[in-house]
């Protein structure tokens, strides 16, 4: 599966203060940008909902079907 180009960052519970608080240097940040976990990620389909911050349901984590695959142009 395809994961889009702007992931998210995972960032344990541990380091939760240290990332959302506004005193942390940024060497301090860059040290939390560790590889995920390796405890497998969900990957699926969502609806293009997910692009509009106005929205902030839980039916944003619904799966979707993929979409079809791509004719070719010849």
């Amino acid at each position: 599966d395809r994961l889009h180009d702007r992931m998210p960052v995972i960032v344990a519970r541990e380091a939760w203060d240290v990332w959302l608080g506004a005193g942390a240097a940024v060497d301090e940040l860059e040290a939390l940008l560790r590889p995920p976990p390796v405890a497998p990620l969900d990957v699926r389909p969502v609806s293009t909902r997910v692009n509009d911050v106005r929205n902030n349901d839980p039916s944003l984590l619904d799966p979707v079907p993929s979409p079809p695959e791509p004719l070719p142009l010849f």
